[in-house]
Parts: structure tokens; sequence; C-alpha cells
């Protein structure tokens, strides 16, 4: 079964339909097509879908999947954000993934580009990147307590500039810490969860044969969109989540057809 379920439309900060995705998928010969827009953040809506995007998008992608289900199987998904609040009953499935660190009132995109990052530890941190990478994985470390989520999003997206800049120094001790504290706690915080409903009824694992591990993505939208040659995350952590037991599915996050 070939499947993408990270897919972003002109619903958020994508640059085609949904229905243009999904045609897209369909010639690229993929089974299942999963959108899975931005979901709204009050904390930064720039990138996100407005409260009335959203109700837009739940019935569009929902008339899609009637529309195309003899052709390819459309799944209503989101993105759901650290910081966000919202109804993951109205989803088939919920990505959950971290965008921003949060310091005084201040919310600065880890992803959106590398001289951000710089002003924000320089400003908030004494110039400590490392400290920026400690803030950004004490929250992915949280994401399924947050989000309720069935995909842990871009485990390592604060990399996302590696190959142009010499930071976060991935040798560095506490870099190393702060990131397997994070896969610790989603664990952890998976084995007491109480999953939530989600719509139709639907169950990812179920639908992709899988026990009820924790499932990380192998995202390539950095290597789509030319920043890195490499997905997220990065080989010394997938295997440090395969030893604690769980799976990867291959998402490309993209952001045009």
């Amino acid at each position: 079964m070939k499947t993408d379920l990270h897919m972003h439309t002109t619903y958020c900060d994508g640059n085609n339909t949904p229905e243009e995705m999904i045609e897209s998928a369909i010639r690229r010969g993929l089974d299942v097509a999963g959108i899975s827009g931005h979901s709204y953040m009050k904390e930064d809506d720039s990138y996100c879908m407005s409260l009335e995007g959203t109700e837009q998008y739940i019935a569009e992608v929902s008339e899609l999947k009637k529309k195309y289900e003899d052709r390819i199987t459309v799944l209503l998904g989101i993105e759901r954000d650290y910081l966000s609040d919202i109804d993951n009953s109205r989803f088939e499935y919920v990505i959950g993934s971290v965008h921003c660190v949060w310091k005084d009132g201040i919310c600065i995109p880890v992803d959106w580009n590398a001289d951000v990052l710089k002003q924000f530890a320089d400003r908030f941190c004494d110039g400590d990147m490392m400290t920026v990478a400690e803030m950004y994985y004490e929250n992915v470390g949280g994401i399924v307590e947050r989000s309720d989520c069935d995909i842990i999003g871009h485990f390592d997206l604060i990399t996302k500039f590696i190959e142009q800049e010499a930071y976060p120094d991935t040798n560095d001790p506490r870099y190393i810490a702060a990131w397997k504290r994070a896969v610790d706690r989603i664990f952890e915080a998976w084995d007491r969860r109480e999953r939530g409903k989600r719509a139709n009824d639907f169950c990812l694992h179920e639908f992709l044969g899988l026990s009820d591990v924790p499932i990380f993505e192998i995202n390539t939208g950095a290597i789509s969109r030319g920043y890195r040659t490499t997905p997220y995350p990065m080989p010394d952590q997938v295997e440090y989540i395969r030893t604690k037991g769980g799976v990867f599915i291959t998402n490309s996050d993209s952001h045009k057809a």
C-alpha cells in the first residue's frame, strides 16, 4: 500500500487545492492520499487554517473522499501543532507536530529561517542555541499528551537548516540528551493514553495493519524544498526510536502538487 499522509493545500500554506493534490497522488500511483492541513493556532495563524477555513476544509475533503473513492482512498487528517486546541474527533487521523518555541509571550517558528532562530537565542537564551534546542525537544516530548496524535511529525524539525548552518550541534551531549528525553516521554505518554474518538470511527493503526505503538514519519519535505539532502529524523534518532518499539511511515509533507 503506497501512502502519503502529510499534504498541505491552499487552506493553509500549500500551493494547490485538495483536489489538485489528490489528482497528483493518483498520477503518481498512490493508494492513499491523506490531506493534513495545519490546525488553527491563535498564537500564530500566518501559516495555519482559519476557523472558518477549517469548516470549509472538512466539507471539501469529505466530498472529495466520495468523488474519488473508486480511484484512491482519501483520508481527512490534520497536522495539529503543540500550541493548537482543536477537536480531534472531526478528523480521521492527527499528526502531532512542534513548529515553534515559546518564551515570554513570544512565539518563534523553528523552521522559518536560520536568522530568526539566532535572534531568538540571542534575546532569550544568552545566545545559546542548545538552550533553544532543549526548549524545542521539551515540547516534542509532550506532543502525545497535548495532541493525542496518531503520528509524530518531523521529529527533529529544528535541524531544518543544519546543512547551511553549524547549529544545532547534533553531537553535543546536551542535544542528544534532549532528544532522547523527548522520545522516552513520547513512549511513556503513549502507554498511558486513552485514545480519543476519530471521524468515521477510523483507526489509523488498524488501517495500516500496525500494532498500537507510536508512529513516526520519515519526512522528506525539507529535501523537496531544497533545504536538506536527508529526511527527518536523523539516523541515530531513527535507530533509538526503533529500539523503543516505534515504527515509521514515509510522508512527503508536500506543499505543491
